[in-house]
């Protein structure tokens, strides 16, 4: 048998290509995609890894969609960027103030909104149809990248040249000791950046150019 690194699945997910009546999102953490088609008003179609984890629905036409996510029990869909309410099974959350960065689920019924100038925690109750914010974290933020497997966000600050990894689980933030990158270290952008696991530990992993042109991690 021949060694490789890599291998293309022999049966790949096949959804609409992005168009101007169709917006494409991928969520890492339940590894769906989503095929929104305008704005979900002509139907929205989430494909998982395996051909029986297919759903299908429509929704109100309410703006422009800039990140949408199942809850991983697939009962709630949360859009954090559309006018605040609760409709239905779909959670919605805004600021004035702050620039949404993203979102991510922590458990079936936590979700942590991550902006410019926070990472909050929220609870909600689809029954009762409320959102509760139970912890918050100030901090300016400029990106931020998420590991599901260890609920862990990296987090680039805006006042220093550093690193913040984040724990977010269920009623609690804890930020753990910065990563200094240095005063000369260029400034790191959130493409070079992947997390992961190594033997069995947490790590961070930083794609970086050498002098001869060589990419290094």
């Amino acid at each position: 048998m021949d060694s490789f690194y890599l291998e293309l699945s022999s049966s790949p997910i096949k959804f609409d290509s992005v168009s101007s009546l169709t917006n494409v999102f991928f969520d890492e953490s339940n590894k769906q995609i989503f095929a929104v088609r305008s704005g979900g008003t002509t139907g929205v179609v989430v494909k998982g890894p395996t051909n029986d984890s297919v759903i299908s629905f429509c929704m109100d036409n309410t703006g422009i969609i800039r990140s949408i996510k199942f809850s991983p029990d697939n009962e709630i869909l949360a859009d954090p960027q559309q006018p605040n309410r609760n409709r239905g099974d779909i959670f919605k959350y805004t600021t004035k103030s702050s620039t949404i960065h993203g979102f991510v689920w922590v458990s079936k019924r936590e979700c942590a909104v991550i902006s410019n100038s926070s990472v909050e925690l929220f609870t909600i109750n689809p029954e009762k149809k409320q959102i509760k914010s139970l912890k918050s974290l100030s901090i300016g933020i400029k990106w931020f990248a998420w590991y599901s497997e260890g609920n862990m966000a990296l987090i680039s600050t805006t006042d220093v040249n550093a690193l913040y990894p984040v724990l977010v689980n269920q009623k609690v933030i804890t930020k753990l000791p910065k990563l200094e990158l240095g005063s000369n270290t260029a400034e790191i952008p959130e493409r070079d950046v992947t997390l992961g696991q190594l033997y069995g530990s947490l790590a961070i992993l930083l794609l970086q150019q050498t002098s001869n042109r060589l990419l290094e991690i």
